[in-house]
């Protein structure tokens, strides 16, 4: 049993929670990278316009700044200046216009000016990776054919070896026709971007930062070192857009794209799937233990409970064999669970209940038995008696006593009734014949006092009672209620079926009987009176009972000079095989 219910229980509970479990955590995992891909991809959006407004800001400011008409007429100077006497003093006088704008700000990182005649001349305050070489470059090239437009440069610089670092974005503009006149060929300005250096820079609270940018044509501009490169080498940056998976030979990587429009160029944010999903996976492996773990104890507490309730029911199960053998002495010890000591305890008084019920039984059947030997004592030898009474019947008829003949016609009459049958019942309709006989001798005794009047249904005749049922009621009548007054006497007998029982009634109008007097009728120490004429109310009572249960037996119904009424309740009978059921 107990192996049965272990493989059970991991068959139906233990693997499929495991199962659950893994799909949840499964599902979970997923739905997270799912939420955080959403989350993450709006946040790049907000950034990327963040970006985007931040190259148009200093796109604005490049323009204020290199659209002015002083630094303009002395760039101009400068341009047409024939010996170094004049190109220096013009240079100072860029210079001191331009040290003006540095007392303002300290965004602006430097100047650079490429002439169509003359070397590059340029104001920092911060070295710029600029020279002349410059001008070979797409970028340089793009911005003179789209001269008067402000171009972002997709080249970013980094500088300051100590913290704060910053990135430097490099506006190029073209003035235009009149500016190429006057010999002005690119004006380039670079400016320290907070913006910038806080989203693309690595700081001390994020020192590995999940951030890429990539110019128009694509390639890697940020960050710049080459393992960041290398594991970018297998993506196709042309095709990214929105959210897209990235797997590389060490890694995988959730990847995020978004553009920055203005700028021509596209914001980039990686995550590593392993770092996402580190902690659910860690979770879903505590979960596991932890489901091992509840599942060992649970054994080991279903091992111990099966055993300590097998040996307890083994214990029951031997007694109640022993009881069913007949052994009504066993009982089972109480102890153990609380349960189970209910258990044994219910069982014990459920055999207590039995062998009392069977003591019950046996003291029934023994009373039964006592009835019918007492009845047997009140029965002479049949044949003695009958020929003893036939004999003074014909010495009465020889000196012609009629009163003896008839008197002992009918007790022979009575005797013969009684002995005609074998068994303890017979029918009604018999036992009012052996009535009318004894209505007779009592009329010999006590004169005209009495009258007695039948009224039986048809249907009641045909039913089986017990012997000398109603005689002792009609004699309880005659000696006790209508004796004892002066007038006539009347006793009416009736029978009638009432649906599945037969209802006897003997009535009479003598003196009565008070409550106590009734009382006293049930009490044991009215059975003391046993013999022919004087049976006794109390024994006829007992006698049904014991026949036929305590669901039948006699009433009493009266007051004080109103008479007596006896209402005998009896199963129905009719059919010979309802006697040998009884």
């Amino acid at each position: 049993m107990l192996k049965r219910y272990l493989f059970t229980f991991t068959l139906l509970i233990a693997i499929p929670i495991f199962v659950i479990l893994v799909v949840f955590f499964r599902v979970f995992e997923r739905a997270l990278i799912d939420q955080l891909s959403h989350q993450s991809l709006e946040a790049t959006q907000q950034i990327a316009e963040g970006l985007d407004e931040e190259a148009q800001r200093i796109a604005l400011m490049a323009s204020a700044l290199a659209y002015n008409s002083t630094l303009f007429a002395e760039l101009s100077a400068y341009a047409h200046s024939t010996d170094s006497t004049a190109s220096y003093q013009a240079s100072r006088r860029i210079a001191e216009h331009l040290d003006t704008v540095f007392q303002y700000t300290n965004q602006v990182g430097g100047f650079f000016f490429f002439f169509t005649n003359k070397e590059m001349l340029y104001h920092r305050n911060l070295p710029l990776p600029l020279d002349e070489g410059a001008k070979q470059t797409d970028w340089y090239q793009q911005a003179l054919h789209e001269s008067g437009k402000t171009h972002i440069l997709q080249t970013f610089t980094l500088h300051g070896r100590a913290a704060p670092a910053g990135l430097f974005v490099s506006c190029a503009i073209s003035p235009g026709k009149e500016a190429l006149r006057q010999g002005i060929e690119m004006i380039v300005v670079s400016f320290k971007s907070r913006v910038y250096s806080d989203i693309l820079l690595p700081t001390q609270a994020n020192a590995l930062n999940d951030f890429l940018l990539l110019n128009a044509q694509r390639e890697i501009i940020l960050p710049s070192n080459v393992e960041e490169r290398s594991n970018l080498a297998s993506l196709d940056v042309n095709r990214l857009d929105g959210v897209t998976t990235l797997q590389t030979r060490n890694a995988s990587y959730l990847v995020i794209a978004s553009p920055l429009p203005y700028c021509g160029m596209k914001l980039i944010r990686m995550f590593d799937y392993a770092s996402l999903t580190s902690k659910i996976r860690a979770y879903s492996r505590y979960a596991r233990m932890t489901l091992f773990g509840l599942v060992a104890l649970f054994l080991l507490y279903t091992v111990t409970f099966f055993r300590s309730m097998i040996r307890p029911l083994r214990k029951v199960i031997h007694t109640m064999n022993a009881v069913g053998k007949g052994d009504m002495d066993a009982r089972v010890e109480t102890d153990g669970m609380p349960e189970l000591t209910s258990l044994c305890t219910a069982f014990n008084q459920m055999v207590e209940k039995i062998r009392r019920l069977t003591m019950q039984i046996e003291q029934k059947e023994r009373q039964r038995a006592q009835a019918e030997i007492d009845a047997l004592q009140f029965q002479i030898n049949p044949h003695f008696l009958s020929n003893t009474l036939n004999a003074i019947r014909m010495m009465a008829t020889m000196i012609r006593a009629e009163n003896i003949q008839k008197m002992t016609a009918a007790t022979m009459a009575i005797l013969n009734a009684s002995f005609r049958t074998t068994g303890a019942f017979a029918r009604l309709d018999e036992q009012i014949e052996q009535l009318e006989s004894y209505i007779y001798i009592m009329k010999v005794r006590f004169g005209d006092r009495f009258e007695v009047e039948f009224d039986c249904d048809e249907a009641a005749r045909s039913c089986f009672v017990m012997k000398m049922l109603i005689q002792p009621l009609l004699e309880n009548a005659i000696l006790h209620g209508i004796r004892e007054i002066e007038g006539p006497g009347r006793i009416r007998m009736a029978a009638r079926r009432e649906a599945d029982r037969l209802e006897i009634i003997v009535a009479d109008n003598g003196v009565g009987m008070s409550p106590e007097t009734i009382a006293a009728v049930w009490k044991p120490e009215a059975h003391q009176h046993k013999g022919f004429q004087c049976i006794g109310i109390r024994n006829v009572h007992d006698r049904i009972r014991l026949y036929h249960g305590d669901a039948y037996g006699l009433n009493i119904a009266s007051e004080p000079g109103q008479g007596v009424t006896v209402i005998c309740v009896l199963p129905i009978m009719t059919k010979l095989a309802e006697l040998k059921s009884v």
